[in-house]
């Protein structure tokens, strides 16, 4: 690629927007809804009358913890399952690395917790990896007002998956504590319409409480028995910023990060050595990595081949 990409949200591209997820997450939670109702009908008998005897308070309830599990159940197969992509090379210095379970939110809700991440400032003739298909260029900031070219990495966390199980599994204990409510309380009624509707949704905020304190409960637990998830190369050593790599992985357009070609899972990785200075780092940190791993490309027609 002829020159330097520019950094940020690229001209003419769309990021997605968020609320397209939560969308699809409400179409899934109201089939789970109609698929329930069915299963009730078809059982008639005893299962019409204890869900009957529930009432809609108690319902409200098991419906807030559904939406808890639901979305529980959207985080794992978001994180833990393979996406699609073709597996690609790139070589630089890692600028830098952000743990999986970065913050507060995440040591109390483990489920929402991403995959490690390492930022690779690629060489230059790895630029044009960043800005294929892509909506955003991430860039470290150095060069100061221009930055240099980065691929976010990304590698399966065994204690990323494991908390997001358990916290699926708790969740789904919590669903079931708000079923086991929902028969106690049935017999509740509503003095008039607003008691009534504030009852609804005092329910609903209590059933998805519980349903979240058991995902917490059951992510952290996940989280423990998993251990240490630091990135490594395939060799065993951690890795750190500074150390100049080689990269093996899918690369995949990422809606999550304003769709930046990301790492995801990185799967081979090859270290070659360190940067002697500090970071932040350019690729000009990166082009001291001269002999990458990285194989040769397909040539270019008319051309000789390109190093990837």
């Amino acid at each position: 690629m002829s020159g330097r990409p520019t950094c940020g949200a690229q001209p003419g591209q769309v990021v997605n927007d968020p609320v397209t997820d939560l969308l699809a997450l409400i179409g899934i939670i109201s089939g789970i809804g109609s698929a329930i109702a069915g299963a009730i009908d078809l059982a008639g008998g005893a299962a019409k009358f204890v869900f009957a005897g529930m009432g809609g308070i108690g319902l409200a309830g098991v419906a807030g913890a559904l939406i808890v599990f639901v979305a529980c159940g959207y985080m794992l197969f978001n994180r833990c399952w393979a996406r699609d992509g073709g597996v690609r090379c790139w070589a630089g210095v890692i600028n830098g690395i952000t743990d999986s379970f970065d913050s507060g939110w995440d040591v109390v809700f483990p489920s929402g917790a991403m995959h490690p991440r390492v930022d690779v400032v690629v060489k230059s003739r790895f630029w044009d990896l960043t800005v294929q298909g892509a909506g955003f260029v991430a860039c470290s900031p150095v060069p100061p007002g221009i930055g240099s070219p980065l691929i976010q990495t990304f590698y399966k966390s065994s204690a990323v998956c494991a908390a997001a199980a358990g916290a699926l599994i708790g969740a789904g204990v919590g669903v079931a504590a708000a079923i086991a409510i929902a028969v106690a309380i049935g017999a509740i009624g509503c003095a008039t319409v607003i008691l009534c509707l504030f009852a609804l949704l005092i329910a609903a905020i209590i059933g998805a409480a519980i349903a979240l304190a058991g995902a917490a409960a059951g992510g952290a637990i996940g989280r423990a028995l998993a251990g240490n998830d630091a990135p490594h190369a395939t060799d065993g050593t951690e890795m750190h910023s500074g150390d100049l790599v080689t990269v093996n992985g899918k690369l995949l357009t990422m809606k999550e990060f304003q769709l930046a070609n990301c790492g995801w899972w990185g799967e081979g990785t090859t270290i070659h050595g360190r940067v002697p200075t500090p970071g932040p780092y350019s690729d000009v940190e990166a082009a001291q990595l001269v002999d990458d791993s990285c194989p040769l490309r397909d040539p270019p027609a008319g051309g000789s081949p390109e190093i990837k």
